[in-house]
């Protein structure tokens, strides 16, 4: 598989309370492209990595229940929020990602275990 790695830098607004205004936050990751070998043979996609402040203020922002992340064996905690996941862990720290179908325009895990 030939992936092209990219660094992202995206500036969104973030969650906030009815009190407080819209805030932004620099958000730094790594964009991947595929081509044919993810999700599956037919689909071309980026997968979306966040980490750093960014994904510690979206994991804080997510109100669903951590759950234990199977594919680690060193505690990491993750959120999901449909394909959608952000993770914590005492090693890695916070990152978020997700995968996205060009083609289909579907969302998908941005990788597997």
């Amino acid at each position: 598989m030939k992936a092209v790695l990219v660094i992202l830098i995206l500036l969104i607004p973030t969650v906030s309370s009815a009190s407080d205004k819209p805030t932004r936050v620099d958000m730094a990751g790594i964009l991947k492209m595929w081509g044919k070998e993810k999700p599956d043979a037919e689909i071309p996609g980026v997968s979306l990595f966040i980490t750093g402040k960014a994904a510690e203020k979206l994991y804080k922002e997510l109100k669903v229940e951590p759950l234990r992340n199977e594919c680690f064996d060193d505690g990491t905690l993750t959120k999901y929020l449909g394909r959608f996941e952000c993770s914590y862990s005492e090693k890695y720290q916070y990152s978020c990602s997700i995968g996205i179908g060009l083609s289909d325009q579907k969302l998908y895990y941005a990788e597997s275990c």
